[in-house]
Parts: structure tokens; C-alpha cells; sequence
């Protein structure tokens, strides 16, 4: 008896449901396929209609160039496309969709309609999920119909979530591209609610439309090109990052990418500037070679393989490093909120720039000094006029700094970019001059024309972290020999904890030996003689061993030196003479960037404007 055959080649509509599963995950995948469409046949606008969270209608229109009649037999044929035809046009392909996969899939699911108008057709042909054709009035463009989606499939259904959260998913997939395509109106609606109606506009405008004005008001433009690549787009001031849900946004020739480990490199380029757990929100634009960039790696095309994956990595610290430096980003007090608690009745301005918590003024103590001398302060960058928040016209009108370019050779990320100035440089000049110290924590310096709150732990922490870190980037660190070496025992794990870091403590200043579980430590790095050196040393190797995670040197490098600047500095809460303030700001003027954070990303100086003051004692309105 011959044995009964096991394989069997499956029908088209299960294959299709099969491919389904991998391409339509829910309404909000569906109806990105549709608009990937909409946005290849070159459309203009997009009506975008939605019920019950995309489960019972997702109907998508555009005014694009439609396809003729005769082509429609197709549509709903797997692997039919017209934007591919060979290998070449596959690794040349912009097109943001081009599988031919995603119709044929969802008319397997669900009731759908394909309605089209060649642009030079007199009228419209329609199909349905039967292969129905019929004869349509309308007007140039395409109209995509879906209708109870999973009706077929009740397994699938059990997995869609409630209406509001399956609407929440596909309104990201509709804000994603009307970022992504500034240059297309958009009209969306959900159980007949209009939510939104955007012309075509600049990128700009289109953020702010999507993301609200307050947030675009807080980014700063980001440009690079080279033969390569061209990278564009904003990136948030420092104290618009956030610890929860960030705008975090990348597009890849036009299309919207998860690409975590660029993530990582805009907040490795961020550094200090933020107080953790925060973390950078931005929207950027990256053209690319097609050539490149694999987007065939994801069933719904939502990750890419780069060929020049380190390339880009190293652009991205490296030129979002250079545009922060570029900036004034000292916070302003007078753009919070929390001024209504000094006056009543006080109306903030709106567009906040940031949200400063005010210390409690009752039972304060002040230490006022006299006979103050002028202190020059000639490059103190921090104390510059706030940056201004980018206004709300037209994109087009407003002054960019040039594109940064650098050749084609590799780029390391700890390497500067070549040719890397920007044009816009706001510091202005300053003179600041110590006033008091406040609970012996804050010093009230006066400048030019502004007033600056100072935090003397944050301050001197950031003047420490850059004596070190140049320190560790001299071939010849600076070190002072001690009077008497200084002997003391550590235990096991300060021993393995040392013998990680010692390189990194040599390369700041520091001279030691170690013999069994006894360091004799001979010198320290310049003026760091007059600390604990036991003290110092434990206090650095706990603090490592319990944030142990780094992924290589630099990084331990970084966390030595923050460390070992904290461990050093002025103490909150530690009584200062009037020279020694006035010293603090001094030593701030020889550091040429980022002076308004603590390494550790804290503020160490925020500002009140005279004109500010005036509003408030309402001289001025």
C-alpha cells in the first residue's frame, strides 16, 4: 500500500492569510501600507477617514496619478508591483513600498474596495476583494476602502485592543508621516471628527502642527552633508528632554525607521548636558544612497541595515555634539511658569522654555558683601542672550547655519569632524560679579544685563570635570608630587575594581603603586592635593562598582572623571568668602562650552533677565 502524500502546495487566499499574519499586525499596519502607496503615486494631499480605531473602516484618499483600468485585474495579486521590475531597481529602489504584498494580504482579511482614476482617464474603475470591477465617478487619484478588518480570521480579531488604543496606534503611523512628508496635506478623521487638516507646509511648521508649538520652540536645527549622506532636522535643547515617552524620531529617505542604536549615539552626544533618567527628544532626516540602506529586512519594513552603520554613528555624536556647543542654552527664568509664585496675578508668557523649581526664600540666610571689584569675563559663553525660540514663519525665510561637511574617510567616533564650524555662534560677552551666597549653596552674580543664579556644587563639579578631562586627553597629564606618599589597604573588590580603572587614573594625574592589597598613591593631579586621598580613592571605586555598566574605555574614562569631580568639588551647604566666589566664576570663564550643567547633567546656572525683573514689579508690561 503506497503511503498517503504529506505535502500539499496551498491555495492562494491561505497563503495570503499566511502573509497576513507577518504584514497586517492591526489597523494601524494596514493602514500604513495604504499611505506608502498613496505617498509613491506622488500624491499631493490625503484624506485619511477611520472608524472604531481602524477595525470596522480605514479609508484612505489621495490625488495621486492613479492607475488605469487594465491594471486592476492585478492589484489584488501577490508579488505585483509597479515600481520594480529587476534586482537593480531593487537596490536602487526610493519607493516606500515595492513587495507588492500588502493589498493582496489585507484583501484576504477584510472587505476592501480599490477605487482609481488615471490622470488622463475621463472617469474611475473600482475592484473589490471578489476581483468585481465596475465603472466609477471620481476624481483623479486613488480611493482605498477597508472595511472590517479580521472579519475572516476571529483569532486574529481576539487580539486587537480596545478602539482607543488601536487609534492611538494609528494615529503614530499618520503623525509619522506627516512628518516624514511635510510637503503633503493631510485631512484625518475618526467616528467622523475631524482631528486634523494641514496644508502642505515647511518641515517646521509641520512639527509644531504635529508636536505642538512649545516643543518646536525648544529645538535646534541640525545640518551635515556629504557624498554620502545628507543629515537634516532638530534636536531638542537640554532641558526639553524628558524621562518618559521622548520625541524620538528618524526617517530614512522619507520613510520612518526604528534605529535604536542611533538613539544611543544622540544621547552619548548629549553627555553631561542631561541629568539622567532624561532623555533627548528629536526628529531627523537622513537622505541616503538606496544603495546602502537594505529596508528588505523587516516584514513591515520598520528597521534597515546600513552599510555604513559606524559611519553614520560617528556623524551623529560627533555633529550633534558641535550643534549644542554652538548654542547658548543657559535656562532663563523669566520663560517659567514659576514666576506666577512671585506675583500674584502674573501671567507667564507662553512657549516655556523650561520649568525651574524655586527654593523656599522664607528663613534664608544672606551674605552680603561690599567694596566689589570688576572681574572681566571676557568669553563666558554662558551668560549669553537666551537663543530665541525659532518663530513661526516660514521655514524657507529662516537663516540656517551651512550644511558641515568632511571627506569620505572613515570617521571615528571619538575623532572630530573635519571642517565641523557652524556659522551661528549666540555667546556674548559678560561680566560677572559675586554678589552673596544663599544657605550656602547658591551665588547671586550679577552680569551684564542679567542677574545668574548660581549652584557652587554644580558649578565647581563642571570646572573639576574639565581640568580632568583634559588631564586624560594630554600626552603629559598635569601632576603634583606628594610631600609624604600616602599608604592605605583596600578590600578584594576595590582591588578588581582598580586594576580596571588604573590606566584611566593614571591618565588624570594620578601616580600609584599597589602591592598586595596596600596602593601607595605619590601623586595627584594638579591642585588636588589638599583632599582625603583614602577618602577620595574609596568614595571613586564604590561609585564605580555600582555603575559597573560600560561598554568600553572612553566610557569608564567619562564615569572616572565625573566621579572624581564630584568627589572634589565645592560641597552644597559649604560657607564661601566673596574671593572664593568670585574665584568660582573666574575659573567658569576658562571653560568653553557647556558651563550651565554639573556633569551629571544638573543645572549649575540659570539667569533672570533685567527687562524680566521690570515685568514683574510691573514697571514695564
Amino acid at each position: 500500500m503506497q503511503a498517503e502524500s504529506r505535502i500539499l502546495k496551498l491555495d492562494n487566499h491561505l497563503i495570503n492569510q499566511i502573509a497576513a499574519g507577518e504584514v497586517v499586525e492591526n489597523p494601524a499596519s494596514a493602514l500604513k501600507e495604504i499611505i506608502e502607496n498613496s505617498i509613491d503615486a506622488e500624491c499631493t494631499h490625503l484624506s485619511i477617514d477611520l472608524e472604531a480605531g481602524g477595525k470596522t473602516l480605514i479609508r484612505v484618499a489621495d490625488n495621486g496619478k492613479g492607475l488605469i483600468e487594465n491594471d486592476l485585474p492585478l492589484v489584488f495579486e501577490r508579488h505585483a508591483t509597479s515600481k520594480i521590475q529587476s534586482l537593480q531597481d531593487l537596490e536602487n529602489n526610493f519607493h516606500l513600498g515595492f513587495r507588492g504584498e500588502a493589498l493582496a494580504a489585507i484583501s484576504s482579511v477584510s472587505q476592501i474596495e480599490f477605487a482609481t482614476r488615471h490622470h488622463q482617464s475621463l472617469h474611475g474603475s473600482s475592484i473589490d476583494a471578489n476581483g468585481q470591477i465596475t465603472s466609477k465617478a471620481m476624481n483623479v487619484g486613488t480611493t482605498v476602502t477597508i472595511k472590517d478588518l479580521f472579519f475572516n480570521t476571529v483569532a486574529r480579531q481576539k487580539y486587537l485592543k480596545t478602539d482607543s488604543t488601536e487609534y492611538k496606534k494609528c494615529l503614530q503611523v499618520i503623525t509619522s508621516y506627516m512628518l516624514a512628508h511635510p510637503q503633503i496635506g493631510f485631512r484625518v478623521t475618526h467616528n467622523s471628527k475631524l482631528i486634523y487638516k494641514l496644508e502642505p507646509q515647511d518641515v517646521l511648521d509641520r512639527i509644531a502642527a504635529v508636536k505642538g508649538e512649545q516643543f518646536a520652540d525648544q529645538l535646534v536645527k541640525v545640518n551635515y552633508l556629504d557624498e554620502q549622506i545628507k543629515l537634516s532636522g532638530f534636536i531638542c535643547k537640554p532641558q526639553a528632554a524628558v524621562a518618559k515617552m521622548p520625541i524620538q524620531q528618524i526617517f530614512v529617505n522619507k520613510r520612518p525607521i526604528n534605529a535604536k542604536n542611533f538613539n544611543h549615539a544622540i544621547l552619548q552626544s548629549y553627555g553631561s548636558w542631561l541629568f539622567s533618567p532624561n532623555k533627548p527628544q528629536f526628529i531627523l532626516y537622513f537622505e541616503i544612497d538606496p544603495k546602502t540602506v537594505d529596508m528588505n529586512i523587516h516584514p513591515r519594513k520598520l528597521e534597515a541595515k546600513f552599510f555604513l552603520e559606524s559611519k553614520i554613528y560617528g556623524i551623529l555624536r560627533q555633529v550633534v555634539k558641535k550643534t549644542l556647543e554652538s548654542h547658548s542654552l543657559t535656562p532663563s527664568v523669566a520663560k517659567s511658569d514659576s514666576l506666577a509664585k512671585f506675583v500674584p496675578g502674573f501671567q507667564p508668557e507662553t512657549n516655556t522654555e523650561s520649568q525651574i523649581s524655586y527654593p523656599s526664600t522664607s528663613n534664608s540666610e544672606y551674605r552680603v558683601y561690599s567694596n566689589h571689584q570688576s572681574h572681566g569675563l571676557q568669553n563666558f559663553g554662558l551668560v549669553s542672550k537666551p537663543h530665541q525660540s525659532i518663530p513661526r514663519q516660514s521655514f524657507s525665510q529662516q537663516k540656517h547655519p551651512e550644511y558641515i561637511e568632511m571627506d569620505n574617510a572613515p570617521i571615528s567616533i571619538n575623532q572630530p569632524v573635519p571642517n565641523a564650524e557652524l556659522i551661528e555662534n549666540p555667546h556674548s560677552e559678560n561680566d560677572l560679579r559675586a554678589i552673596c551666597q544663599i544657605k550656602n549653596s547658591y551665588i547671586i552674580a550679577e552680569g551684564k544685563d542679567d542677574i545668574f543664579i548660581v549652584d557652587q556644587h554644580a558649578a565647581h563639579e563642571r570646572v573639576w570635570y574639565e581640568i580632568l578631562k583634559n588631564n586624560a586627553n594630554s600626552k603629559q597629564p598635569q601632576s603634583q608630587p606628594l610631600l609624604v606618599s600616602e599608604s592605605f589597604n583596600l578590600d578584594l573588590s576595590h582591588l578588581e575594581t582598580l586594576n580596571k580603572c588604573k590606566d584611566t587614573l593614571a591618565k588624570l594625574g594620578f601616580e600609584f603603586t599597589v602591592s598586595d592589597n596596600q596602593i601607595t598613591v605619590k601623586a595627584v593631579p594638579t591642585k588636588l592635593n589638599k583632599i582625603g586621598i583614602q577618602e577620595l580613592f574609596t568614595n571613586i571605586l564604590e561609585d564605580i562598582e555600582q555603575n559597573h555598566e560600560f561598554s568600553n574605555l572612553n566610557e569608564l574614562e567619562d564615569i572616572v572623571i565625573n566621579y572624581t569631580a564630584c568627589r572634589t568639588a565645592i560641597k552644597f551647604g559649604q560657607s564661601l568668602q566673596l574671593s572664593e566666589m568670585q574665584k568660582l566664576l573666574d575659573d567658569m570663564q576658562a571653560i568653553s562650552h557647556k558651563k550651565y550643567t554639573c556633569p551629571h547633567g544638573r543645572p549649575a546656572l540659570i539667569k533672570l533677565g533685567m527687562r524680566d525683573l521690570e515685568k514683574l514689579f510691573k514697571r514695564i508690561h
